[in-house]
């Protein structure tokens, strides 16, 4: 739902949206959009864009045929290792670590990615691929945030990569709601 509010000489109009249905991405992250207009007229002739039909699935983005760097792997000796590798069987689909323990139930769009992964490593969901059970890289959380496949972050640590991710917005949602400021404008 769309509201008009006048704030500060400012009118603005708001929304939730949540990614997986205005970003064709795998992820569902719901946040409220805020755009504001110092012309009345210029914020009523405003819409946020309409939903769309999600076309990208998780496995258009995770890799599962690569082996990645062994540090994304569970091993023996990870805490979670034994709860993860009872639990984690499905291929299509991606696990989240919660305080309590190993989500049982898979999920076939990616719960929404937190800025905490990179203060606790074994939030970062989990998922099975050809070489065993793994987290996902920060490459794909950025795929899953709709970034292009050429971006690179500078040289920071992985914990530091994770925030980043869970901390960003959905590029595209990003991109579809400049275009209709940009329209009106």
């Amino acid at each position: 739902m769309e509201f008009l509010h006048l704030l500060y000489g400012y009118t603005l109009k708001y929304r939730v949206m949540d990614s997986y249905e205005y970003g064709n991405v795998p992820q569902h992250r719901k946040r409220i959009f805020i755009v504001a207009f110092l012309d009345f007229e210029s914020c009523q002739k405003f819409s946020f864009p309409e939903k769309i039909k999600a076309e990208v699935k998780l496995n258009d983005i995770l890799v599962r045929s690569e082996k990645h760097d062994p540090s994304y792997y569970y091993t023996n000796e990870s805490a979670y290792f034994a709860e993860l590798n009872r639990i984690v069987t499905d291929k299509k689909a991606l696990y989240r670590i919660w305080d309590s323990g190993v989500s049982p139930k898979p999920y076939y769009v990616c719960p929404t990615l937190m800025a905490n992964m990179g203060y606790y490593p074994d939030r970062v969901p989990v998922i099975l691929d050809d070489f065993g059970i793994r987290k996902i890289t920060p490459y794909e959380c950025l795929a899953l945030q709709g970034f292009p496949k050429d971006f690179r972050f500078s040289n920071i640590s992985m914990n530091s990569a994770y925030k980043q991710c869970g901390n960003s917005v959905v590029v595209p949602v990003i991109r579809r709601i400049a275009e209709n400021i940009r329209k009106v404008l």
